[in-house]
């Protein structure tokens, strides 16, 4: 299988199987082909695969309740200490629509909205009155100009604060557009 919009030879032997649905991206000229890869797909080939993008009707989803928006304010009232890390968090505070993930990057549950705690380039910490316990999950992110991006995010950790809670991770893949 070659890409048509460049020629680059695309590998096809892993197509066809129940894993995961995707978009392929050619490396070299960002065309997408959608296709489903095989559980023993390697890792490399894998690297060029982009979960579908997620259609929902923002207007149906609710707003954050005054709870949950005060709650991630007290959080991130002290900042962040300086840490050592390799992507530096900023502390962002703003409404996330999040929708939870299956291993296959499937949706298990409606979206809902989080609010952001801090972000980096390489993760994100979330801040929602649900207990998600999805492997992943799906953030559409604001950015300039009224656009937006979806990210799948593998979930590291949790934790509980009260009738809330914090979840963190790191970005695993863009979402396809």
């Amino acid at each position: 299988m070659s890409c048509v919009s460049c020629g680059k030879s695309l590998p096809r032997n892993h197509l066809g199987a129940v894993e995961l649905t995707g978009d392929l991206v050619c490396p070299d000229c960002q065309s997408a082909y959608q296709i489903t890869l095989r559980e023993e797909c390697p890792p490399e080939f894998r690297a060029n695969v982009q979960p579908t993008a997620f259609r929902f009707d923002e207007s149906s989803i609710p707003p954050p309740s005054d709870d949950l928006v005060e709650q991630t304010r007290q959080l991130n009232a002290g900042g962040l200490q300086n840490e050592n890390r390799l992507h530096p968090r900023k502390v962002v505070n703003v409404p996330i629509i999040t929708l939870p993930l299956n291993e296959q990057m499937q949706p298990v549950e409606q979206p809902f909205v989080t609010i952001s705690c801090n972000i980096s380039k390489s993760g994100i910490c979330l801040m929602t009155d649900r207990k998600i316990s999805a492997p992943f999950v799906a953030v559409q992110l604001p950015r300039a100009g009224n656009q937006k991006i979806q990210m799948a995010m593998e979930i590291l950790r949790r934790r509980d604060i009260g009738n809330f809670q914090e979840i963190g991770g790191k970005f695993v893949a863009r979402v396809a557009r």
